[in-house]
């Protein structure tokens, strides 16, 4: 799949720090594209948008929180084999991160 930031409200690039979205530190968009050939599928690319927000808990020292949610731009994006999980998971795995707590907010893709 192919990753590209997109601009900030605050006019960056990638990740924008802006204490307008407090409690958030930075935040981050990326569209996610990937072709998605199979059974049902016979037309792509297809793109998702991925949102990314860092911050730190105040009450816990040395911590801090990488929140992502991935959303397909394309309404019944069911069967996709888990793309939006994926997304976020090979973003993680690129640069080097291991999730110590991950969790669906809204229970969208149980376990």
């Amino acid at each position: 799949g192919r990753y590209a930031w997109q601009t900030a409200a605050g006019g960056t690039f990638g990740f924008s720090q802006d204490y307008q979205y407090y409690p958030f530190h930075y935040v981050g968009q990326a569209y996610h594209t990937s072709p998605m050939p199979g059974k049902y599928v016979t037309s792509g690319p297809y793109r998702d948008t991925v949102n990314f927000m860092i911050f730190s808990d105040p009450m816990a020292a040395n911590v801090t929180t990488l929140r992502v949610f991935s959303l397909s731009d394309i309404n019944g994006a069911l069967g996709d084999n888990g793309m939006n999980y994926k997304n976020i998971m090979l973003a993680m795995k690129a640069v080097s991160i291991t999730a110590t707590d991950t969790e669906h907010e809204d229970n969208s893709c149980p376990a």
